[in-house]
Formats: C-alpha cells, structure tokens, sequence
C-alpha cells in the first residue's frame, strides 16, 4: 500500500502512476538520475483539463524531439479527463519518463515508459489578473537549439533564477541568455507591448515556448494584432508600455513594475487578454 492509498479522492495531492493510485516510482527510472522526460502544468477548472490539446501537441513534439519511441495518446487522454472529473479546481502536472534503464546514459531500445499524473491544489489567486513585480535575474540560460522549446525534466537554471528573484524580495524575475537577450520569466513568457505592437522573445536557442504564448498568437492574430518575434533587451522591456507574463496556470499577469520602473495598467491590450482567459478558464 502507498501512503496515497487511504486518502479520498477529493483531497490533495493526489498522484496516479501509469493510470494507478501511487506515489512511488523506482530511483532507477531515468527522470529521476538523467531528467530524461517532459512535463506539463495543467489548469483543472470545473473538472476539465484546460487547453489539453494545445499541452499534447508541446508533449508530443517534445517526445519526438527526445528520440522517444512512438505510442498511442488516446489512452492518456481518456485517462487525463477522466480523473480530472474529480476536481473543480486543481493543477495537473504531467510527467512522462523514459522508465528504467541500466547504468549509463544509452536509453533501452524498447523502454517502459511512465506517465505520472499528479494532482494538486490550485490557488485561487491564479485565476486573478494580480500584477507582478519582476526584476532582471543574473542567472542565464544556456544556448542548446535542440531542446529549445520543449519542457523537458531539468528546470536548474529555473530553480536558481526563481531562488534569486525571490531572495530579491519581487514576484519572479526575467532570465537572459549568455548573449543577454531576454528569453522569459522563471515559469512564465513575456511579451511586451508598445505603440500598439506586440512583442515576444525568441524562443529558438532556449527557453520554453509556453501553451499560453501560442494562443496568444492565435487570437491576436485573429484580433489583426500581429505578434513580432524579437530578440528583446533590457532596454526594450524598460522602455515598453506594458509587459506581460502567460502560463497556463494564470493566463495573462500584468507587470506592474521592473525594478525601478512602473508600468500604467491601462496601457496594456485589454482585449487580448479578456479573450485568452476565456480559453483559459472556460
């Protein structure tokens, strides 16, 4: 028996391994000694995985982009909704690892896979537009193309920026490169916006390309409001009429402040952010 066993399906946390109630995995499975995997962070509201597609299509492009062996989603998708009945409101982190494997980094050629899904307590604060104070972090991202983009297993340069952000005293901090563009914050994309255009960094040598910042591509787009892919500055985001962070946990957080610069709220693009949180949280 797990220690998970005992508890009711409405409390929380509450983890499932491979569709079943547990929280043990082996410290063989090579999540645990290379990070070899991929992780999604999922809104639960009103028991239903919000932009479920748009996470699977990051996780299978993620998958493919980590030499991982072919299988069937709609098991994993049947299992993800089903279970996510359960909750009103919760967060879902879903990990899928490469499973065991012997010493060394070769990968087996017909791995067992595991899928983790993990639920816990969603704050109620995330679904408020609260504004955010944000600093420029001295921790910076490394260059590697090949697994810019996807949200695989090992967040160091994360968890060293978010300890320092918050060592600062502010809400989460801005993380550059090693060529000092700017990439995102610790667990949220950037966008900025100034004389009506929309801005966002480059996500091709690093950084997570977030669900949110793809529908914020869709809708404005569909709203004619073009999103231009930049390599951003300090300069740029000071000097910026508005920024604003997405994930899939808040939607759209307005910066109300970057160290020593404030931002007015009412110079940030409205529309766009009362359409994506409509996907976000209906």
């Amino acid at each position: 028996m797990t220690r998970l066993e005992s508890s009711s399906i409405q409390e929380l946390p509450v983890v499932y391994l491979n569709g079943k109630r547990s929280d043990l995995i082996s410290v063989y499975d090579r999540a645990f000694q290379y990070g070899d995997g991929l992780f999604e962070t999922v809104a639960v509201v009103n028991g239903k995985p919000a932009l479920l597609e748009l996470h699977l299509q990051r996780l299978k492009y993620g998958l493919s982009r980590l030499a991982f062996p072919d299988f069937s989603f709609q098991p994993l998708i049947d299992d993800i909704e089903e279970k996510s009945r359960a909750f009103d409101l919760a967060t879902l982190k879903l990990v899928v690892t490469r499973g065991e494997s012997q010493r060394g980094y070769l990968p087996s050629s017909s791995p067992d896979i595991n899928m983790l899904l993990v639920f816990s307590e969603k704050q109620l604060t995330e679904s408020i537009s609260r504004a955010a104070s944000l600093c420029f972090c001295e921790t910076r991202l490394g260059l590697n193309p090949l697994l810019a983009g996807i949200k695989h297993l090992n967040r160091l340069e994360q968890v060293l920026a978010k300890k320092e952000s918050h060592d600062r005293g502010y809400d989460d901090g801005l993380v550059a490169d090693i060529d000092g563009n700017i990439i995102e914050a610790t667990s949220a994309n950037l966008f900025l916006w100034k004389t009506g255009k929309l801005m966002t960094s480059d996500l091709s040598r690093c950084g997570i390309a977030g669900v949110v910042r793809q529908l914020v591509f869709e809708i404005a787009e569909k709203m004619h409001m073009p999103v231009e892919v930049v390599n951003m500055s300090k300069t740029e985001c000071k000097n910026a009429d508005a920024l604003f962070l997405t994930n899939s946990l808040n939607g759209i957080t307005p910066v109300n402040s970057l160290e020593d610069v404030s931002f007015d709220p009412g110079k940030w693009p409205k529309d766009l952010y009362s359409e994506v949180m409509k996907h976000v949280y209906t």
